[in-house]
């Protein structure tokens, strides 16, 4: 996510170059966001991005349903197809 060169992340390698300013800064702002939606009393786990996306895609129904407090990066949360 904060990486400055593609060409070393397609490396795969132990280390990836980095901008701690922008790492810092991105922390800061998923701290925060976390902190506010368990406030409110909504899911506020982390969860792995791509499967994320996926279901936001895929189910027209996840944003509300997870508005409503439901955690639907469950499995077993998801609606029927």
């Amino acid at each position: 996510m904060v990486s400055l060169d593609v060409e070393r992340c397609k490396q795969m390698g132990e280390t990836v170059p980095s901008d701690p300013e922008m790492s810092f800064k991105s922390e800061a702002v998923i701290t925060g966001t976390r902190k506010a939606y368990a406030r409110l009393k909504l899911p506020s786990e982390t969860h792995e991005m791509i499967a994320g996306v996926l279901l936001a895609l895929t189910d027209p129904s996840a944003e509300e349903r997870w508005w409503n407090g439901e955690n639907v990066f469950e499995a077993h949360a998801r609606p029927a197809s």
